[in-house]
């Protein structure tokens, strides 16, 4: 089975744009990458290899909003949850 990091270098060699966008829904809905504060858009396209801005406009086609707008969304949707479920802020 291949590591988080040798999955993320797998998956850079060979992908399009649509397959890359896979892969963010992947980082999103599997690996959590929005709980990290810190983590951007422009990161996550780092580590996919590819342009931001570029990704950013194919998310943008696809989903009508920004990557970072994405981004935003799930770390948002996870704060109702974890205030319901354990009555804790984040």
């Amino acid at each position: 089975m291949l590591s988080f990091r040798g999955f993320i270098s797998f998956a850079r060699k060979n992908m399009d744009y649509g397959e890359k966008y896979e892969l963010l829904g992947t980082l999103l809905e599997d690996e959590k990458v929005y709980m990290n504060p810190g983590m951007t858009f422009e990161t996550v396209c780092r580590w996919m290899g590819v342009c931001p801005e570029r990704m950013d406009e194919y998310v943008y086609s696809s989903v009508g909003m920004s990557g970072n707008e994405v981004i935003e969304i799930y770390r948002n949707s996870v704060a109702p949850y974890f205030l319901e479920k354990y009555g804790i802020v984040i």
